[in-house]
């Protein structure tokens, strides 16, 4: 091979390969488009941090995050299946309201029915001056029911109730406060705290009767 013959291949060796390269580095705008990349080409690694946006993504295409299937069960938690926070007493207890406006001479009016314990009434009678309001609360619980009693300023009383036993609550003319404690000596007990109001007092008839319990087990 002569020189002149090594010297021309050369020659066009280097124009082909800087033709090559500079066609690689020099690409058109726009020129490469979804057919010229291959399947898997761009990576995770390739993709630059924060680019991708929720409108870029489809969504149907994404699982479930783990432990987010329970808030999908919580579109009731505000209300508790319709009920306020305050219409729940923990360990399963609950609370119990009651009012009832009373003539003279009405007895055995119920309030409300304690769950586990028995049943409370309301009644007026006229005292020796003024109307005098009262409650009875009778056990139906099958059990000997513990109590404690505090009424008017300083005064306590306790005992115990047996099944079937009504017991009651009274002797103050115009106006009355108790609150009382019960509870059975089953096991578990349950146990309850009432508290018990009268005004005859310029109310609409001669007893306003109201009594609020709030039970639980333990």
């Amino acid at each position: 091979m002569t020189y002149s013959n090594v010297v021309s291949t050369l020659a066009l060796f280097l124009v082909l390969a800087g033709g090559a390269a500079y066609g690689a580095s020099h690409l058109a705008k726009n020129s490469v488009g979804t057919p010229q990349l291959k399947k898997n080409a761009v990576t995770g690694a390739k993709i630059r941090n924060g680019t991708i946006t929720g409108r870029k993504i489809k969504l149907s295409s994404l699982g479930t995050v783990p432990n987010a299937g329970f808030a999908a069960r919580a579109a009731d938690a505000d209300t508790l299946q319709g009920s306020g926070a305050d219409s729940f007493v923990r360990g399963g207890g609950q609370i119990l309201s009651a009012r009832r406006d009373l003539g003279v001479g009405d007895s055995g009016v119920p309030m409300f029915t304690i769950p586990g314990l028995g049943p409370v009434t309301a009644n007026c009678s006229m005292g020796t001056t003024h109307a005098e309001g009262g409650f009875e609360f009778t056990n139906q619980s099958g059990s000997v029911i513990d109590n404690s009693l505090i009424y008017g300023v300083s005064g306590v009383d306790g005992g115990q109730i047996t099944p079937g036993q009504t017991t009651g609550l009274g002797g103050f003319e115009l106006v009355g406060a108790w609150r009382w404690q019960l509870a059975t000596r089953s096991s578990p007990s349950t146990l309850a705290t009432l508290s018990f109001g009268f005004d005859g007092n310029a109310t609409p008839t001669a007893c306003a009767m109201f009594a609020q319990a709030t039970v639980g087990t333990g």
